[in-house]
């Protein structure tokens, strides 16, 4: 039985919990040369959340992060499915691989309306698709 393709969800949407001056929108696109710029201020020392809006509420299987340079062990990001009110862990990113998109592949499908990143300082992932 032939599986089916996985459907990419679009963001629609960035909005961070605090103004950090980082320029979240290249989250919007696949371009590799288009990356968030990483910021050097008094921001950088604390966690906060960035809810990327999905084009319209769906089952989530997979969220694929691409790693680009650095490593953030000691201060990951955290991963969330917002469904409503309900913010769901759905995993980690550690910056530990280079280059490469690191999957979250959820072992069922959750609803979800938006896709939380919650950051420490310029602790990120360069894109972010779901799936």
């Amino acid at each position: 039985v032939a599986q089916q393709p996985e459907e990419r969800i679009k963001l629609a949407s960035i909005t961070p919990s605090v103004n950090t001056e980082m320029d979240f929108s290249p989250w919007l696109n696949d371009d590799k040369n288009d990356l968030v710029k990483y910021v050097n201020d008094a921001y950088k020392a604390q966690y906060i959340d960035v809810t990327l809006k999905l084009e319209k509420k769906a089952l989530i299987s997979k969220v694929s992060l691409y790693d680009h340079q650095g490593q953030c062990t000691s201060t990951p990001a955290y991963v969330y499915a917002l469904n409503g009110e309900v913010k769901t862990l759905i995993g980690t990113f550690t910056g530990e691989k280079y280059l490469t998109f690191v999957d979250i592949t959820l072992e069922a499908p959750i609803a979800a309306e938006a896709i939380i990143i919650h950051k420490y300082g310029n602790s990120i992932p360069q894109k972010v698709q779901v799936f």
